[in-house]
């Protein structure tokens, strides 16, 4: 955390606006600092810590990344199928029925982070609602990171 501290005033101090310079920086990237990175203050990307998140709520045990079938839809292109609104669901909607402004989802993201929070909201077709919900064990950062992490496959 001294790490970014130092990284944010550094950025402040090479731009005329001190405030929001200190502010991007911050939301754009991280420093780990951990063991398993040589605590040598290695910058991580948001979608990389996304892909970290993946993998430590165990989503990558039934979605893959790579487009291969699993239990759940593949990750790989999930972001453009979403924002398309192409995903036919098991009711024989369209994404595109249900998310937009005025409806049930109105933006690409509010539709990922229901998914994630209670996956049952609505089931695509070909699958069954067997993903378990995150809901008030996923802070709102992790679900950005998460979506962050999506959208760069």
């Amino acid at each position: 955390m001294r790490a970014l501290a130092v990284l944010a005033a550094l950025a402040a101090a090479c731009s005329k606006d001190p405030a929001p310079a200190a502010s991007a920086v911050m939301t754009s990237i991280t420093i780990d600092a951990s063991p398993a990175a040589g605590g040598a203050g290695r910058l991580v990307q948001p979608a990389e810590r996304g892909g970290d998140l993946i993998a430590r709520y165990g989503c990558d045990h039934c979605h893959s990344t790579d487009g291969s079938v699993k239990v759940g839809p593949s990750f790989q292109g999930l972001w453009d199928r979403t924002q398309s609104g192409r995903t036919k669901l098991a009711d024989g909607r369209t994404l595109a029925d249900v998310m937009g402004p005025g409806k049930q989802f109105p933006t690409a993201e509010d539709y990922l982070r229901a998914k994630m929070l209670t996956p049952q909201v609505v089931i695509v077709a070909g699958y069954t609602a067997t993903a378990p919900g995150f809901a008030g064990q996923i802070t709102d950062d992790e679900l950005r990171l998460i979506i962050a992490y999506l959208r760069a496959l």
